[in-house]
């Protein structure tokens, strides 16, 4: 299908994109930037049945067959084709990021990838191909696990992070604590359902389980090793950490250790998982996230 372009967010993503050095990355140029696009449907295709010409629309922000046990389960994130089971890493099929975007006056894009948006505005609607919808995958992962009672923690609250913490306050009966270096951002997340908010840095981990025994999920906006490491240091045991955060940060996992270290339920990003189920000093790590898609 054939979409003419309404409006295009310009993510982080695209920005380390023009900074990187060469072979960083698993595709070569040239290729038009913008995997958040919304717009109307400009051409329909033969066997297209569920859009006609004039609709606005979003397109998902990646690609994915539709086919593989993964799509079909609608986990179209951690699609077959766009996730390397050997190297756990993704292959990059993500609109904008190794193939044509949307910052361009049309973009093709297949009908299993677009999403119908009613009366909403496109220019409202475009973030929420990765931002919103990377927030939202986050958070639908330890929905299970947010009973009334439960804690939940957003390290980086900034734009997705502040998506997660909506998306947790109308869709959980947790209490959500928000952590970051700003106090403008903390201020601002406070206005969106955030309970408590903390300063990043050294006493983070000692204000949180002051007013915890540990959170059931930590959500890692930013994926760096201090991050992670508070991220492992807050967690409850069989609590789960996600990390849509790409900063490349690790966080080990395993028998023994220090006193510090906390079980885990399960640890993911979103183009590679992995989850276990630890033991009483057992630890749980994940490298690598990425974004969603709706």
């Amino acid at each position: 299908m054939l979409v003419k372009m309404a409006a295009a967010g310009i993510c982080g993503s695209d920005l380390h994109l023009l900074d990187a050095p060469g072979n960083v990355f698993p595709f070569d140029p040239p290729f038009t930037l913008g995997h958040e696009n919304a717009g109307y449907v400009s051409r329909v295709g033969a066997g297209v049945t569920r859009f006609s010409e004039g609709e606005p629309v979003l397109a998902a922000s990646t690609s994915s067959c539709g086919y593989c046990e993964q799509c079909r389960l609608g986990w179209d994130n951690y699609c077959l084709d766009s996730v390397s089971v050997e190297s756990r890493m993704m292959t990059m099929r993500v609109r904008g990021i190794g193939f044509d975007g949307g910052l361009a006056e049309y973009v093709t894009v297949p009908e299993r990838e677009l999403v119908h948006l009613g009366t909403l505005s496109p220019s409202v609607a475009a973030p929420l191909a990765d931002a919103g919808a990377t927030s939202y995958h986050a958070v639908r992962t330890v929905l299970a696990d947010l009973r009334p009672g439960a804690t939940a923690v957003v390290i980086g609250a900034g734009g997705l992070g502040s998506y997660a913490i909506q998306y947790l306050r109308l869709l959980s009966p947790a209490r959500v604590i928000a952590v970051d270096r700003s106090l403008a951002r903390r201020n601002y997340v406070r206005e969106l359902g955030a309970d408590l908010t903390v300063a990043a840095g050294e006493k983070a981990r000692e204000e949180i389980l002051d007013v915890c025994n540990g959170a059931h999920a930590v959500l890692d906006f930013c994926g760096a090793e201090d991050t992670l490491k508070l991220a492992g240091d807050i967690v409850k045991p069989r609590g789960a950490v996600v990390v849509p955060g790409i900063a490349f940060g690790t966080l080990p996992f395993g028998w023994g250790g220090d006193s510090a270290q906390r079980p885990v339920q399960s640890v993911s990003g979103f183009y590679s998982q992995r989850s276990c189920r630890s033991g009483p000093a057992g630890r749980a790590g994940q490298d690598t996230g990425g974004c969603g898609c709706l």
